[in-house]
């Protein structure tokens, strides 16, 4: 079909249609939204309708046809994923203007009426309108003042106008919420529009104001909520307008050595990258930068591995970074390992180290470097380095140690990962099968000590199997896990793994797993819901027809459907998904 003959938002837009997107509680509720008045300024541009819907917070809704269905769009938590009260509201606020009937697919859209008013409008009308706007919205008035300002101060010399207009356009308050987020990114946008106008027109002091506000945005930027990443990427922008400022302008190498060093420090998001830099610094602003770079160095404490308890407040992590890629430029190792040993509150600092002197093949002082850090955090072993020394010894042949490195993690941790590990060390050895019996036997008798403590146990601690059925998984011995499930338990997630593993050879028992399963996922009561479930269907469908058990899955298709019959947007995905079947 082609993009001419794709059904507009106005054809496929009604009450029914609504209702069979949605939940019949979501239905109602986003009614309820609707008969309260809280739909607002709702708009039809022709080509989307755009509203805000007052709930516990303001939200913005846009509703548009997309591939021939009603797409969607709303600021509120489920409207990323679900089609949501707010967006049915918005439906209906547009239903009960009278919107709905086919034939009115051609119909002039609000914005439509709109500009043929402004066509006859009088300019002296539109003047007074957009000024009267500009005097009670700020967006609108710092876009018009920049689009005003932009050809007298690209070709003038006004400086302190031009800072003005970049100054307003980072000037918030103390937080900005995710609702404020766009009007900053438009004022963003519009200041970016002007920056670059400068730096084509080789404007002198293009340089200067790209770094102005480039500065003052990332000032900003730690103050948003950007979740929706759309002000880091207009911070990212002005991030690459800054780098064509400097290569049109050539700044002083001193003057952008310091800038270069500033920025780098303070940017927490990488949008500054040094070596697109370097061939500006030249020999002046790379002995600036890095003249700097010692001197706030100085400023950094050494940590010892005692304080390694106290919470990370990343206060050097910018000019660690900034010295570390300066020690790589230089290609010393040296330096690197005296800059990561400035701060040993963590093990994986040792762990870095390492692993860094084992990449020049500096092998015993990598491994020394390891069994301190292992020493270090005895109390508190981190698996990765354990596993760094595990294999060094084994390197060394000293396999010995290694298992004992590997039980040792094992046994203050039990986990799958650590299974796994122990059994590297220990088929290294080729001694699997002892440490194999005596890990399960570890297990069981921690299983057994927790539930000896089960009277004095919280309520969210739960005594299974789940361990063990991982292991048996892992071991590809689906019927040793099944066993240990049933007659023990386990997590939820793991019937699902077992059921996977038992379909090739037993389809009968991941029948049986699968369809205890499916009441509780159609009792989540949303359509991604719905849409897992008759996927499950599907497949139970398939595992028992292999079994030659068709009439008893047509029974029990029946009986789900008989039991589920309110939910009406589960049945209707049940029997698309049944006649497909036939």
């Amino acid at each position: 079909m082609s993009k001419r003959q794709q059904p507009l938002l106005s054809q496929l837009l009604s009450e029914e249609s609504l209702l069979q997107r949605v939940d019949p509680r979501v239905f109602d509720r986003g009614q309820s939204y609707f008969e309260g008045d809280a739909v607002v300024d709702l708009v039809d541009t022709g080509m989307a309708l755009k509203a805000k819907v007052q709930g516990g917070d303001e939200y913005r809704v846009r509703l548009w046809a997309d591939q021939g269905e009603i797409q969607y769009e709303c600021t509120c938590p489920y409207g990323a994923d679900d089609f949501c009260k707010h967006a049915v509201a918005v439906g209906l606020a547009w239903l009960a203007r009278g919107n709905a009937a086919p034939a009115k697919a051609t119909a002039d859209s609000d914005l439509t009426t709109i500009r043929e008013w402004l066509k006859n409008a009088s300019r002296e009308t539109l003047m007074e309108l957009l000024a009267e706007q500009a005097e009670n919205e700020s967006e609108l008035r710092h876009r018009l003042y920049t689009l005003a300002s932009r050809e007298r101060l690209v070709a003038g010399k006004d400086d302190e106008a031009l800072k003005d207009v970049v100054n307003k356009a980072f000037n918030v308050g103390a937080f900005v919420d995710w609702r404020a987020i766009p009007r900053l990114c438009d004022r963003v946008s519009n200041v970016a529009d002007l920056l670059k106008s400068l730096i084509e027109a080789n404007h002198p002091s293009s340089y200067s104001l790209t770094h102005r506000a480039f500065t003052r945005g990332l000032a900003v930027y730690v103050r948003t909520d950007d979740s929706s990443g759309r002000y880091g990427a207009a911070l990212a922008g002005l991030a690459n307008l800054l780098l064509l400022a400097a290569q049109r302008q050539s700044p002083a190498q001193d003057t952008l050595g310091k800038h270069l060093f500033k920025l780098i420090l303070d940017d927490q998001w990488d949008m500054i990258e040094f070596e697109s830099y370097r061939p500006l610094l030249g020999l002046v602003g790379t002995k600036v930068f890095r003249t700097l770079a010692e001197k706030e160095w100085k400023k950094v404490p050494t940590r010892e591995p005692r304080e390694s308890e106290q919470a990370y407040d990343g206060s050097n992590f910018g000019i660690t970074s900034i010295m570390e890629m300066l020690a790589h430029m230089d290609n010393d190792f040296d330096a690197l390992v005296d800059i990561k040993s400035r701060d040993l509150r963590a093990a994986y600092r040792y762990l870095e180290i390492a692993e860094l002197l084992q990449s020049s093949k500096r092998h015993d002082e990598a491994l020394a470097w390891a069994e301190r850090g292992h020493i270090a955090f005895a109390a508190k072993p981190d698996a990765r380095l354990s596993r760094f020394v595990a294999d060094e010894y084994a390197r060394r042949g000293r396999h010995d140690d290694a298992i004992k490195i590997s039980w040792e993690q094992f046994i203050g941790q039990p986990t799958l990962s650590h299974y796994r590990f122990l059994k590297e060390c220990a088929d290294r050895a080729a001694d699997w099968t002892e440490w194999r019996d005596k890990a399960l036997k570890e297990i069981r008798i921690a299983i057994a000590a927790r539930g000896d403590r089960k009277a004095n146990q919280r309520p969210w601690d739960v005594i299974d199997h789940s361990l063990l059925v991982e292991i048996f998984l892992w071991e590809g011995d689906s019927t040793a896990a099944l066993s240990e499930a049933k007659n023990h338990g386990c997590r939820a997630s793991l019937w699902s793994e077992i059921a996977e593993a038992r379909e090739g050879d037993f389809p009968n028992d991941a029948v049986e797993i699968y369809r205890s399963q499916l009441d509780g996922i159609i009792r989540l009561g949303n359509n991604h819901a719905y849409d897992e479930a008759v996927k499950l269907i599907d497949r139970i469908g398939s595992l028992m027809t292999r079994a030659l058990r068709v009439p008893e899955f047509e029974i029990w298709v029946a009986d789900v459907r008989a039991r589920h019959k309110a939910k009406r947007n589960f049945i209707d995905r049940l029997t698309r998904t049944m006649s497909s079947r036939k």
